[in-house]
């Protein structure tokens, strides 16, 4: 068992304990989650054994994380304010998200407190068959993952998903056919429980990159009516994840001709899709806000 305080020997005040981590999976490990903690304030950890039959020889490991997420300069900025919920996505009734274009980094915050955790879920859209790659770094372990728009009564498809630990990249990439689809961002279930505090944030990214660049028609050739679609979309302002804009500076202009012209008369292998990683009630489960608690 563990308990942190604060103040003398004389006149301790506890701040947090901890038993087990998770009884239901059988992690009985001892673990303290601090945070707001006071620059020069002395704090106290106390360890102690369960009974007199499991004293022995323990570690304590102290972890200090730094500040490892940064908002780039033009990030979006998640629309939900922290310990609210405007973005749940499948998770939610009705049905609510955050529509994101690729390329553009995301700042957002995800909270977690020991049984159910805040779920973000941004919506993005595909001219063409591409893969895609959703890049996830957290304050605290994050899980990424790439899930159909269709959210099936609660029982959504997931494509692609990965988990890291605290300030390391969780990156989920699937190939995926032209459509409508979510990327999803969450705590990992059994971390230490988050508040609303500079470890909740998080900073994430979707890359696109098409799997036959200039076949708009996906006949698997780049011909004459990828030349008419070009044309039609020639100095149109467009998402920088529009196949038509080769060089993603947000219009289809002179430079995305030239790619294109470069590009004529390429064959294109087959379009092969990413199968689902999980579907029906292992995919609800997997990105449910808490443990079991699938939303239908």
């Amino acid at each position: 068992m563990l308990a942190a305080y604060v103040g003398s020997c004389t006149g301790l005040i506890q701040i947090a304990c901890n038993d087990d981590i998770n009884v239901g999976t059988n992690n009985f490990l001892s673990e303290l989650n601090l945070s707001g903690l006071t620059p020069g304030n002395t704090y106290t950890i106390q360890m102690a054994a369960w009974s007199a039959s499991e004293r022995g020889v323990y570690r304590i490991v102290l972890e200090c994380p730094g500040d490892c997420v940064t908002c780039p300069s033009g990030s979006v900025v998640e629309n939900e304010a922290c310990g609210t919920d405007s973005n749940g996505g499948c998770n939610s009734t009705p049905t609510v998200w955050q529509d994101i274009v690729c390329q553009s980094p995301v700042c957002g915050t995800v909270t977690y407190d020991g049984s159910t955790r805040d779920t973000d879920w941004y919506r993005f859209t595909l001219e063409t068959p591409a893969t895609v790659t959703w890049r996830v770094t957290g304050q605290v372990p994050a899980r990424a993952a790439i899930v159909s728009s269709a959210c099936n009564g609660g029982f959504p498809t997931v494509f692609s998903t990965a988990a890291a630990n605290a300030c390391a990249e969780a990156a989920a990439s699937a190939a995926l056919p032209a459509g409508t689809y979510f990327v999803f961002v969450a705590p990992q279930f059994g971390v230490p429980e988050t508040i609303c505090n500079n470890l909740s944030q998080y900073q994430a990214t979707m890359l696109v990159t098409p799997l036959c660049p200039g076949d708009f028609n996906n006949d698997g050739l780049v011909s004459t009516p990828d030349l008419v679609a070009f044309i039609g979309r020639f100095g149109d302002p467009l998402s920088t994840c529009s196949p038509f804009d080769f060089n993603r500076d947000g219009v289809v202009s002179t430079p995305d001709l030239v790619t294109f012209i470069g590009l004529f008369g390429d064959n294109c292998a087959a379009f092969t899709p990413t199968p689902p990683v999980a579907e029906g009630e292992a995919a609800a489960n997997l990105i449910a806000p808490s443990v079991g608690g699938v939303v239908r």
